[in-house]
C-alpha cells in the first residue's frame, strides 16, 4: 500500500515537472514565432485609418492566438476578439536592451488603436505609449496618429472633435531612451475649446447635416 502511495506521489511529481517544464518551452516558442511574424517594417506614420486599409490589402499584420495575447501580458491594452477582429502584430524589433511590438486591436469605446508595447530581455512589459487611434462615441470622435522622426523620436497627433467640430488639437513628442523607456518631451496645442462651447457648434453643424 506504501509503495503504492508512493508511486502515485512520484507520478504526480513528474506530471507536474513535465506541465512546467513544457510551459517554459511553449512560452520560448511564442516568443520566437512572434519574432518571425512581426518582421519590422521600420514604420514612419502610422496612422489606424490607413494601417487597417494596409491590413486588407497586403496582409501587413499578423493573427494573434489567444496564448500569444496571454503570453505577451495583453490584458487591459486590448480586447481579444477571436471571433471578429482579433489582435494583429504590426511590426516588431529587437534592440540591444529591449524588444519592440507593435500591435493593433480592439479598444475600449468603439476604438481601435495601434500601441508600442517595450519589453525587457526577459519578455516583461516596462513600458508603452498608444501611437495611434481611431474611434467614437455619442457625436464625439477622437484621432491619433504618429510620425516617427527618426528611430527614437516620434511626434503623436491627437484631434478631439464634436458633430464635425474640433474641439481640441494637440501634438506631443516622445523619446524612446537606450533602457527602452518612453519620456514625453513638449506638448503643443494646436486647438484648444472648453466642452460647453464645443459642444454648442457641434450641435448646430449636426442640425444643419440634418437638414440637408
Amino acid at each position: 500500500m506504501k509503495n503504492s502511495l508512493l508511486f502515485l506521489a512520484l507520478l504526480f511529481i513528474l506530471v507536474l515537472f513535465v506541465g512546467c517544464g513544457s510551459t517554459k518551452i511553449t512560452q520560448k516558442d511564442i516568443f520566437s514565432e512572434i519574432k518571425q511574424k512581426g518582421k519590422y517594417k521600420n514604420p514612419r506614420k502610422i496612422d489606424v485609418v490607413n494601417e487597417i486599409s494596409l491590413y486588407k490589402a497586403d496582409s501587413l499584420f499578423q493573427k494573434m492566438t489567444k496564448i500569444e495575447f496571454d503570453t505577451l501580458q495583453l490584458k487591459g491594452f486590448f480586447y481579444f476578439e477571436p471571433l471578429a477582429e482579433g489582435i494583429f502584430y504590426y511590426a516588431f524589433e529587437e534592440r540591444k536592451e529591449y524588444y519592440m511590438l507593435f500591435i493593433f486591436g480592439a479598444k475600449k469605446y468603439y476604438t481601435h488603436g495601434i500601441d508600442i508595447i517595450v519589453y525587457n530581455k526577459n519578455w516583461k512589459i516596462i513600458n508603452s505609449q498608444e501611437l495611434s487611434e481611431n474611434g467614437g462615441d455619442g457625436g464625439f470622435v477622437w484621432h491619433k496618429k504618429c510620425d516617427f522622426l527618426d528611430e527614437n523620436t516620434f511626434d503623436i497627433t491627437s484631434e478631439q472633435s464634436y458633430g464635425g467640430y474640433t474641439c481640441e488639437k494637440l501634438i506631443t513628442q516622445y523619446k524612446i531612451n537606450p533602457n527602452g523607456q518612453i519620456d514625453s518631451l513638449s506638448t503643443k496645442y494646436i486647438i484648444k475649446r472648453n466642452q460647453e462651447e464645443c459642444m454648442k457648434e457641434g450641435e448646430k453643424n449636426i442640425n444643419e447635416m440634418n437638414k440637408k
